[in-house]
């Protein structure tokens, strides 16, 4: 009888360190994703890659978002049906995080033709400016950025009274080559 004891107090001695390693060498073998990422500027390791707070970028977050987007980009600029002409864009930090500026400096016959400046933040690939919208006028920009080209969409619309469209909607496009940062 004591053999037959000592057997299944064996036996069970054996399952509990056969179960115990299993779960120490399985633990073990679990890779922390993070153990080699340092994310900086307040970024947090989540999966291996870096979650980067508001205003920076890139794999460790040490790239500061708007210089993505500043310097200066030559191109054209398109109204409706008329014939394209000459156009730089200048965009330029207004304040931390993302704020920014963007000049529009249009001309025509080699004479500046136009000098507008909009102010928008930063989301993702686009600088988001605010619709501007006035008596019996409306304006809309989108301004994204694709790797080194920049392309401005901008849509003007006159309203008559009861917000009748009038005939003076324009829909320009600037597309533009950064030239500059």
């Amino acid at each position: 009888m004591i053999s037959m004891k000592f057997w299944k107090l064996t036996l069970l001695s054996a399952l509990a360190f056969f179960a115990i390693s299993t779960i120490v060498l399985h633990s073990a073998c679990t890779v922390d994703n993070c153990s080699d990422v340092k994310c900086l500027n307040g970024g947090a390791c989540i999966d291996g890659f870096c979650n980067c707070p508001s205003g920076y970028e890139g794999a460790n977050c040490s790239q500061q978002s708007y210089t993505r987007f500043t310097g200066k980009y030559a191109g054209n600029t398109g109204c409706d049906l008329t014939p394209s002409i000459f156009d730089t864009a200048i965009i330029y930090l207004e304040s931390l995080p993302l704020n920014m500026g963007v000049v529009l400096l249009s001309h025509k016959n080699d004479t500046l033709w136009r000098n507008d400046t909009l102010h928008g933040t930063i989301n993702g690939s686009n600088i988001v400016v605010a619709d501007y919208y006035a008596p019996r006028f409306s304006r809309h920009i989108v301004v994204t950025l694709d790797n080194s080209k920049l392309n401005i969409f901008d849509q003007e619309v006159h309203l008559q009274g009861n917000n009748v469209v009038d005939t003076n909607k324009s829909i320009c496009n600037f597309y533009g080559q950064r030239l500059s940062q």
